[in-house]
């Protein structure tokens, strides 16, 4: 956890590329979970698709699969625990399986620089800070040994800007879990799907199609941190 001690060094905004809806489903498999057949729902089911893998990410504040992230901070982290004179100073990135870090840009005296690390690309490769990319929960990166973050420029619009790859490269590493319950979203769309009476809803929901069911399946791969 990044523990920050000052209103600068909070996060700013996080952006990502949109996710490619036919990357982790194929048509086949979606088509037989749902009991359809020909194609004639296609164009609203592709559309049910995308707004199931939005719920989906939005729940686990996570993407699914792989793309690029630009996330923007305040500053670099310089808070201190329980009065320890060593820095916490990992920066611990979000939206889950990091692929890797592009760079780190920031804004000092005016001028933008840049850092490059391990898996930015290039040989040899770069040792402008420190990496841990493994694991599904996101990477972690922090400055080289004894050495601290830069200072930036706190009157900056973008101060700290750091680019990565954040997901899972190929449909095998989704986990099923995950295909289940979007498949199961896309689902409920259907069935609902120009369904005014609410006493028909509550029978649809007593059959099962429940959002509760849909976010246990995905529940140990939602990401709470506090950064």
């Amino acid at each position: 956890m990044t523990i920050a001690n000052q209103p600068g060094e909070h996060p700013l905004k996080i952006t990502w590329d949109q996710p490619d809806v036919t990357t982790f489903l194929d048509r086949e498999t979606l088509r037989a979970h749902l009991a359809t057949d020909g194609t004639a729902l296609d164009l609203p089911i592709a559309l049910y698709e995308q707004a199931a893998i939005n719920w989906a990410e939005n729940y686990m504040r996570r993407s699914i699969m792989a793309r690029e992230h630009r996330w923007v901070l305040a500053d670099f982290p310089r808070g201190y625990h329980r009065g320890d004179i060593r820095s916490m100073r990992a920066v611990n990135l979000p939206r889950g399986k990091t692929v890797r870090v592009n760079y780190i840009d920031y804004t000092l005296g005016g001028q933008a620089l840049r850092f490059y690390g391990p898996s930015s690309g290039g040989s040899p490769p770069s040792t402008d800070f420190q990496e841990d990319l493994a694991g599904d929960m996101g990477g972690t990166i922090m400055p080289l040994r004894n050495r601290d973050w830069p200072a930036v420029d706190y009157d900056a619009i973008n101060p700290v800007v750091i680019s990565f790859r954040g997901g899972w490269e190929t449909v095998d590493e989704v986990p099923a879990s995950i295909k289940h319950a979007v498949m199961f979203a896309i689902d409920d769309m259907l069935e609902v799907r120009g369904v005014k009476d609410l006493t028909e809803l509550q029978s649809l929901a007593a059959q099962g199609r429940t959002l509760e069911f849909r976010e246990s399946l995905i529940g140990d791969y939602r990401i709470i941190r506090v950064y």
